[in-house]
């Protein structure tokens, strides 16, 4: 396993798990979700048939003849190509799509102001901790920032000496290995800054919206009151 797998297993992971959100009749943004997931497997897909190129053994090399048909079929068709292109874009949009998610949910939501507050602090927490753990970990376009520190470089080489000399690790390639583990990090981090985010967000929209929505929708005037009889 490469790191190249490793980043279309993210992406599957998190492809399934918004899927899972998709089908899910009581969210309100069902619809961002399937797109959200649909991207991400398509995504998932394109890195592992860039990964077959070249290769002419295996089940790589059978991907790679579907990566040749693709691209034939693309320089022989306009349309199709055009196609390809469109989707390809669409692509990139997976942040996009998550954000008008989270607008759309605010937007359904009883207290909109509180629900936005929430939302925003649970999408903004969760997009600066991916980026902070893609340029400390180097996934993607990033080149790797923990080498700068000891103690992340001591700790790196400590993990790399391990997979290397353990009885069962040792029999994969060890890049693989350690590329799956920053993925399992890396899905790790997002989902737990969403959380906690969306925490943060609750607790700040509790103390100030919230109880400005309470006191406007729960506070009746005087000639509206209903008094009991009793003394």
């Amino acid at each position: 396993m490469t790191v190249g797998l490793a980043d279309a297993f993210r992406y599957t992971l998190f492809g399934f798990m918004n899927s899972k959100k998709a089908g899910n009749n009581t969210r309100s943004d069902r619809v961002e979700r399937g797109a959200v997931a649909t991207l991400q497997l398509k995504n998932a897909a394109s890195d592992v048939l860039d990964m077959s190129h070249g290769k002419e053994s295996g089940v790589m090399g059978k991907l790679n003849e579907v990566s040749g048909g693709i691209k034939t079929a693309r320089n022989g068709s306009k349309i199709f190509d055009t196609l390809c292109k469109g989707v390809n874009f669409a692509s990139k949009l997976v942040n996009p799509i998550l954000v008008i998610a989270g607008i759309h949910r605010a937007y359904k939501a009883e207290d909109k102001k509180s629900a936005a507050i929430k939302e925003s602090g649970a999408v903004l927490t969760m997009f600066g901790a991916e980026w902070l753990y893609k340029s400390f970990f180097g996934l993607g376009k990033h080149s790797a920032k923990y080498n700068n520190f000891a103690v992340t470089r001591n700790s790196a080489s400590a993990l790399k000496t391990f997979v290397t000399t353990n009885k069962f690790l040792s029999k994969l390639p060890s890049a693989g290995v350690l590329g799956l583990i920053k993925s399992v990090g890396f899905i790790a981090t997002s989902c737990t800054a969403f959380y906690l985010g969306g925490k943060a967000g609750k607790y700040i929209a509790d103390r100030t919206t919230a109880k400005e929505y309470e006191r406007h929708h729960h506070f009746k005037p005087l000639n509206q009151r209903v008094f009991s009889s009793e003394a």
